[in-house]
Formats: C-alpha cells, sequence, structure tokens
C-alpha cells in the first residue's frame, strides 16, 4: 500500500511501536504520550485512531504533509508522479480520507494556528486526484459526494461530478446516488468557482443529470 518515494515514510517507527503496544496499559511510545485509545497526533493535529477505516490512507497523508512543510515551493515543483502511480482502486478511500481532513480542520479551525496552510496542501492533492481518471462504484462516489457537500465553501466543485459523469458512461444513476447529488446542487456556492461560466456549465450538467432520474 505504500507509495515507494521518500516523501512517504512519516510514522513507520510510531505506528510499529503502536503495533508492539497494543492491547497495553498507555505507555510512552515513540516519544509521546498516548492514551489507551493510542491516537496518534498529525502534522496538521489530526488525531488518528487505530480503528478508523482509512487509517493507511491518512498515514500516507501525513507523509505528505510532512513533506509539503519541507518543501520550498520557489525551488522545488510539487512531485504528483507518486500520487499519479497510486492504485486506482485506492483513489476512491485516499479521496475521502482528504475531504474527512478538511472538514476537520475547518472544524477546529479556532483551535489550529496552521489550519488554513494544511487545507491549502490537501486541497491541492485534491486537484491532482481528481485529475487522475478512474472509475468509481455508485456506494464509492455518494460516500465522495455527500463527504464534499458541506465542503462547497472551501473546495472547489467540480471534481465529484467529473467521477459521476465517468460513472454514467458504463452505468445508470440510482436513486441514492440523485439524492447526493440533490443536496450537493443545493448546497454550491460561487465563491468557490472558477469562472461564472463554469459554474454555470457546472449546474447545467446537475440539472441534466437530475432530470434524467
Amino acid at each position: 500500500m505504500a507509495l515507494q518515494s521518500d516523501h512517504f515514510r512519516f510514522a513507520d517507527n510510531t505506528l510499529g511501536a503502536l503495533k508492539q503496544n497494543s492491547g497495553r496499559n498507555p505507555k510512552t511510545v515513540a516519544n509521546g504520550v498516548y492514551s489507551c485509545s493510542m491516537e496518534v497526533p498529525c502534522p496538521d493535529g489530526f488525531l488518528l485512531t487505530p480503528d478508523d477505516p482509512l487509517r493507511a490512507f491518512h498515514v500516507r497523508l501525513n507523509d505528505f504533509l510532512i513533506a509539503e512543510e519541507q518543501r520550498n515551493a520557489a525551488m522545488t515543483a510539487f512531485d504528483v508522479s507518486p500520487w499519479r502511480k497510486l492504485p486506482k482502486r485506492e483513489l476512491p478511500q485516499q479521496t475521502l480520507a482528504i475531504l474527512r481532513r478538511i472538514l476537520w480542520l475547518d472544524e477546529h479551525d479556532t483551535e489550529l494556528q496552521a489550519a488554513h496552510k494544511f487545507r491549502i496542501y490537501l486541497r491541492m492533492l485534491l486537484r491532482v486526484l481528481y485529475s487522475i481518471r478512474a472509475e468509481f462504484t455508485a456506494a464509492e462516489l455518494i460516500t465522495n459526494i455527500d463527504a464534499t457537500t458541506p465542503l462547497l465553501s472551501r473546495i472547489s466543485p467540480y471534481g465529484p461530478i467529473n467521477r459521476v459523469l465517468q460513472y454514467l458512461k458504463k452505468n445508470d444513476l440510482t436513486p441514492e446516488l440523485c439524492r447526493a447529488l440533490r443536496a450537493f446542487q443545493a448546497n454550491l456556492r460561487e465563491e468557490m468557482s472558477e469562472s461564472q461560466a463554469s459554474m454555470q456549465s457546472l449546474r447545467q450538467t446537475l440539472h441534466m443529470l437530475l432530470w434524467m432520474d
């Protein structure tokens, strides 16, 4: 599951130590004291629990955030190649991990000094993942659209709908997918559009999709 890149090695020692101490009383692990729940503090402040179904994808995000903190943007371009090499079947879960992380940063914005900076990093990565052609299932689309809807004042709205259009090349809309699209449509925000024309085009696409229902 790990990417073959120097950018994706965060928390290897910490996670190994956590596995060794799993099920024991609270102990000092990898230079940090963790509770019985063994939450791992991430670079952006996010607390990662051992039972999080997206745990491996969040660990990958930790690697990315640390690499971005260390990268001199004026001297070194963001290397997208490791992300483009991800197995296509991991893209839905990796996308969902980013969306949930951005939402968490929003919810804890007043408690974190660097929340805005980490959101910028994550939005940049989200754009990269959406640029990769991949087929999502209806269930994966619904989950990702539902996770995007509360963030429509924060992130670009185009990626999830492009995924739906790709899905429709081989499949039909389901009632649950239509429900997710209606909620998405109702929460669109002009401020996150690339332009007035692009937002108008997106609204027309949503109208067409829901008319097909």
